[in-house]
């Protein structure tokens, strides 16, 4: 994983004018830390090539140790010819609509501040406030991001809770019903057997009386018969 991932910011803008440096702002703290030290030899090197290509907009991966880097440009020609080149420099991970809005936005501005002065001091304040802008916007654009994540997270959280429960009311309606079933099972086999009972004792006593009325009978006829 890139370690400046963490880092949502550039790591340096530099906005030139005939290949001539006119605004730069680095981000001192990111390069001392993960030791950037030929960064600006490489910007000068990039710098020459795509000044001197066709491409009007770009990005080219930088390479240094332990760290990936990408190099978006954009390139602009003024009413007077001049060629305007500004680049910045940030985390290979970072979505590359965010420098390319950046620059965007500088040109834009630069070109208008050109339309209306030929000094190139003035507009040095407004160079740094895009770049912080841009900075803070999309921070907030990822803490949106976030908060929008985490209410989906949320969301499909409670229709699976939501689903949980339900299934296990279904569940318990199937156990009750079950119970009643086993009850009711339980009762007839009960009931069945103390029918049973009650018939074979009934079938007992028929046949008791049956066999004694015989005998009775029996004994007359023997005593009528003896006489």
């Amino acid at each position: 994983m890139n370690i400046l991932t963490r880092y949502h910011k550039v790591i340096h803008t530099t906005l030139t004018l005939n290949s001539t440096t006119l605004y730069t702002l680095e981000n001192q703290i990111i390069i001392s830390k993960h030791k950037l030290i030929n960064l600006n030899e490489s910007i000068s090197q990039q710098i020459s090539i795509i000044n001197s290509s066709d491409s009007l907009v770009g990005s080219i991966p930088l390479n240094f140790p332990n760290v990936n880097l990408t190099l978006y440009f954009l390139k602009f020609i003024l009413a007077s010819n001049d060629l305007v080149t500004v680049l910045t420099i940030c985390s290979t991970d970072i979505p590359r609509t965010f420098p390319l809005l950046t620059l965007d936005t500088i040109i834009k501005d630069f070109r208008e501040y050109r339309e209306t002065s030929n000094s190139n001091v003035e507009f040095k304040i407004r160079f740094n406030q895009i770049i912080k802008f841009q900075e803070s916007e999309f921070q907030r654009n990822l803490i949106e991001i976030t908060k929008n994540d985490l209410n989906q997270i949320k969301y499909v959280l409670n229709d699976n809770i939501e689903q949980v429960l339900e299934r296990n009311e279904r569940i318990n309606l199937l156990v009750n019903k079950t119970d009643r079933i086993n009850t009711l099972s339980s009762n007839f086999r009960t009931n069945t057997t103390r029918v049973k009972r009650k018939l074979w004792w009934n079938n007992v006593k028929f046949w008791a009386v049956l066999v004694i009325i015989s005998i009775f009978l029996l004994l007359i006829l023997a005593k009528i018969i003896i006489g």
